[in-house]
């Protein structure tokens, strides 16, 4: 039975540590498990300076056989030994094991005289590891806590960092577009001033939000009336030969009886019902093919189950800076007026890109260009400097008129560069 010595000053938690290691109910686990559990979550139990060198000088020294269910852990060490180990007073000994005790991880096993040591008869007496093994599955879930506890931390600290540059370089443009930028500096002056202290903290990450939303909205840009001659001209550019058939595309050397009687294809119309001239002719026959995906390969890709999946794959760091998340329209639709400020693309422009592309792509096609841009501000794998957002914007929805609109190439140079 274990006992106490007399000599030692009890307290609740030698007396907790003492009926822990009296449990008859002992766990299987190892003594690698124990020991990793309590590496993990040392901080948390107030394991720190001494007290840990000296529990991790006990754990080398403990045997693997004795954590076996029918043994105890117990470490037969003297303080003197491990002073003489550690370069420490047998005193600074004395406190740290008296904390590791308290912290409920070892137990006095004492002999009648205070002495630690393993008769003939194979029991032992020493520093027992046991209450750490009947607390394994507590010290695992506290050791877990303590790695979330640690990432949300972490990615916290992130974010401040990247929603911090983020306002600088929209105050920048700002300044270089000639707006009066000085309310908004002494705010953001005023929350950094001790942003090392408080950029973990949650609370600070949305105030920060808050003011680059603030900035964005702000903003106001001519890119509506560029946006507006772009369109234009795309739409000049694209129209079909049965809408405008007097300026031939190409010139060749074909004659036009030629074309006459090789022009049979089922899908197109037949020359001859129309009383057109033989320039025109040539610029029919001669105008060019896209080179993109067949008719039947670009229906299959642009599949809204495969976008939506490289949606969510491609755009994590829209997800993990500013919670948005990119695979339906249901969860993009309440954010469409944060994604315009991040990307800095102004309401008319939206409202075009709708009509030519549909709400769908459009959601798809902001998405891309604000991952892009949150990439490049951040200096991440697949980020691109986009100088007109609006532009390359529409840019990518008028093509849906012609049918040339294939989101799926930057969806999988997005999610594969994310992944790296």
């Amino acid at each position: 039975m274990q006992t106490i010595a007399s000599f030692r000053k009890a307290s609740p938690g030698i007396l907790a540590s003492a009926a822990l290691a009296l449990r008859d109910d002992v766990p299987q686990v190892t003594k690698a498990e124990v020991a990793s559990i309590l590496k993990r979550c040392a901080g948390r139990l107030g394991i720190k300076g001494y007290a840990y060198q000296i529990l991790d000088m006990l754990l080398a020294i403990s045997s693997p056989d004795d954590w076996r269910t029918d043994r105890r852990p117990v470490v037969a060490v003297s303080n003197g030994k491990a002073a003489f180990d550690l370069g420490v007073s047998e005193k600074t000994i004395t406190r740290a094991l008296r904390s590791l005790v308290e912290a409920g991880i070892i137990a006095y096993r004492d002999s009648p005289t205070g002495r630690r040591f393993v008769n003939g008869e194979g029991e032992a007496y020493g520093l027992d590891f046991s209450p750490a093994r009947q607390r394994y599955a507590e010290l695992a879930a506290l050791a877990s806590a303590h790695g979330a506890e640690w990432r949300s931390m972490r990615e916290t600290i992130r974010r401040s960092q990247s929603v911090a540059r983020q306002i600088v370089d929209a105050l920048e443009q700002l300044v270089r577009d000639g707006h009066n930028t000085t309310a908004f500096e002494k705010q953001f002056n005023a929350l950094i001033a001790n942003f090392h202290e408080r950029r973990a903290d949650p609370d600070f990450v949305q105030e920060l939000m808050d003011l680059l939303i603030d900035v964005l909205q702000h903003y106001q840009t001519d890119e509506q009336e560029e946006s507006d001659a772009s369109h234009r001209q795309s739409k000049e550019t694209n129209m079909s030969p049965a809408q405008d058939n007097s300026v031939p595309l190409y010139t060749n050397t074909t004659p036009p009886n030629f074309v006459n009687k090789k022009r049979n294809r089922a899908s197109a119309r037949s020359l001859n019902q129309y009383d057109i001239g033989s320039a025109d002719k040539l610029a029919l026959e001669k105008k060019p093919v896209r080179a993109g995906l067949p008719a039947q390969d670009l229906k299959q890709a642009e599949s809204p189950d495969e976008i939506a999946h490289l949606l969510r794959l491609g755009c994590r760091q829209l997800k993990a800076d500013w919670g948005i998340s990119a695979g339906s329209w249901a969860e993009m639709e309440p954010h469409i007026d944060t994604l315009r400020g991040i990307v800095q693309i102004p309401v008319e422009a939206w409202l075009a890109g709708v009509k030519a592309g549909g709400r769908i792509n459009a959601a798809a096609a902001i998405a891309i260009v604000a991952e892009k841009m949150i990439r490049a501000a951040a200096g991440l794998p697949g980020g691109t400097e986009i100088r007109r957002p609006a532009r390359y914007f529409l840019s990518m929805l008028y093509r849906s008129e012609t049918g040339e609109l294939n989101l799926l190439p930057s969806l999988r140079a997005l999610a594969k560069s994310g992944m790296n």
